[in-house]
């Protein structure tokens, strides 16, 4: 199981149900979103894969911009900075922040951790849609 007040995301898509399962986590205005790495989520070497923590601060990142604009938004810009290993059985967490709100663009950045170590930072761009999440 998650670790306390975590519950298995609803905002799932396909592609995110598909390389999951995520947790969340929402605590007045912080959100977290976490996961544990299952060996699927590994290399050979069993470690994340990159591509997989790519994903999750995508998600991530995306999440906490559709909770502070009220719209969903499209990725138009994302940057991955690498910082650490995790590794199968890990519980990796990440949490996130907007840092800026102009008209339809939103500016996020956030980091993910294992324990007290961060193994991702990321920040990212996304261009708000008018249209509403689907059900």
């Amino acid at each position: 199981p998650p670790p306390d007040g975590f519950s298995l995301s609803r905002s799932r898509g396909p592609y995110s149900t598909h390389n999951g399962p995520w947790y969340d986590r929402i605590d007045g205005d912080r959100f977290e979103r976490g996961f544990w790495v299952l060996e699927r989520h590994c290399t050979s070497f069993g470690l994340v894969h990159g591509g997989l923590i790519c994903s999750f601060l995508d998600a991530l990142l995306a999440g906490q911009s559709y909770r502070v604009a009220g719209k969903m938004g499209v990725t138009i810009d994302l940057h991955t900075h690498f910082l650490a290993m995790a590794h199968a059985g890990d519980w990796v967490q990440g949490d996130a922040k907007v840092t800026r709100h102009a008209g339809d663009l939103v500016f996020v950045e956030g980091r993910a951790f294992v324990k007290d170590r961060d193994i991702a930072h990321g920040h990212a761009i996304f261009k708000l849609m008018n249209r509403s999440r689907p059900a």
